[in-house]
């Protein structure tokens, strides 16, 4: 099927991101993995799907947060894509009913980025709105062992909206108003979403 050889050429020549290859490569399969997780996502039984693709598992997702720390060498623009498609990724496995462990595996790493001072804004809105897609509903089997029990709403409101204020205050709106008007929307859907939750 294609979606095989497509995953088999693209790691002939090893599981995981190898660090060595083209930027625009390792780009290209970045966005590649992230879409057939997102296809996966709309499977009845994603299992079989995950076996093959071997990454239902803690170390693809040690290598997929690997990729997004180690940006040593690129620009900036290259920088965000990257970030970007790695946290489409995690955000896919992370949705993934009947694995708990790899959803706090993702939802600590969310975190831990989005009260860091160091990461990028449009990141910022990217993983807070990852959040509004993998934790909307209680009946979500990881929703329970991990947003509530790990205290991921006590996370947002103490150290999170802090953050993402002081990170969205230093946003030009006359240099950049389409990041500004994201960030203003970003903020008021939290709002909301911790009001919800």
């Amino acid at each position: 099927e294609p979606w095989k050889q497509l995953w088999t050429a693209m790691n002939d020549t090893n599981k995981e991101f190898s660090q060595e290859e083209d930027f625009g490569v390792k780009l290209g399969k970045l966005g590649a993995t992230w879409a057939l997780l997102k296809t996966v996502q709309l499977q009845q039984d994603p299992q079989p799907y995950l076996q093959f693709f071997a990454c239902g598992n803690e170390s693809f997702i040690a290598s997929v947060i690997a990729e997004y720390t180690n940006t040593s060498g690129l620009e900036e623009t290259e920088s965000l894509e990257l970030k970007q498609r790695c946290c489409g990724i995690l955000s896919s496995i992370a949705t993934l009913r009947g694995h708990i462990e790899l959803n706090r595996k993702v939802g600590q790493f969310f975190m831990e980025q989005l009260v860091s001072k160091d990461t990028p804004v449009s990141i910022l809105i990217e993983i807070t709105n990852s959040l509004f897609e993998i934790y909307p509903d209680a009946s979500f089997d990881y929703d329970g062992p991990v947003f509530v029990q790990d205290g991921f709403l006590n996370i947002l409101e103490g150290k999170v909206i802090p953050n993402l204020k002081r990170a969205f205050k230093l946003v030009d709106k006359n240099k950049n108003p389409e990041l500004k008007a994201k960030s203003h929307d970003c903020f008021t859907t939290l709002d909301s979403f911790i009001h919800y939750k």
